[in-house]
């Protein structure tokens, strides 16, 4: 649907179909189930993914088609669900979840980053892409099963340093969960360092029947 004048990135009609979800920061809630094996602390997502819905023509916008506003549309959207949220107020850093320098220059930003940007500032803190780092670049995921996705991710992204992550709560970003398995990889990363609590955001996430 075209864009009215006063309309940016996603239209009034679209916003208000779009699948919000209404959970935050809900120990029980279904994104923990996701990360099961892991000691999240919080887990949250703004929208509900299916696959040929808005939701995932939103994504599909913001990672290949250059509407790196969107990221800042819905940052702005998550970010305010999140601030007015007590369990959310002692983040310490904003990670995204990173993406190989070949497809960085190949699309010329990680579309996570404009996303995350904007929840730290809503959250009142800092935002650094450049702690994790991916090394291995890897193929789609999307014909891949549960498994194959992590072991493909497992050893393809590293930390780049600790020390300012000791002791510290940290939020991991992404655009979409499906399986986990990017974000899996980044826990097992940074689940080595001393003291840290993790805990997770995406813009939309597929969830568990």
């Amino acid at each position: 649907m075209p864009l009215h004048t006063f309309e940016e990135g996603i239209c009034t009609i679209c916003r208000h179909s779009l699948p919000v979800i209404n959970f935050s920061s809900l120990v029980e809630n279904q994104m923990h189930d996701i990360f099961k094996e892991y000691e999240i602390n919080l887990a949250s997502a703004l929208f509900n993914f299916e696959k040929h819905t808005e939701v995932q023509e939103l994504i599909h916008n913001l990672k290949y088609r250059n509407q790196k506003k969107i990221g800042k549309i819905v940052g702005n959207w998550h970010g305010a669900k999140l601030v007015s949220d007590v369990n959310f107020t002692d983040i310490d850093v904003v990670l995204p979840v990173p993406i190989h320098a070949k497809r960085l220059k190949q699309r010329g930003y990680n579309q996570v980053s404009s996303y995350g940007v904007i929840l730290a500032k809503k959250l009142n803190t800092v935002f650094n892409e450049s702690i994790l780092k991916k090394v291995a670049h890897t193929k789609t995921q999307s014909k891949q099963t549960r498994e194959q996705r992590f072991d493909n991710m497992l050893n393809s992204i590293v930390l780049n340093e600790t020390n300012n992550l000791i002791n510290k709560h940290v939020l991991l970003v992404d655009d979409v969960i499906t399986t986990g398995a990017t974000m899996k990889a980044c826990i097992e990363c940074l689940k080595k360092v001393k003291g840290i609590k993790i805990s997770i955001a995406a813009i939309a996430v597929t969830l568990l029947e």
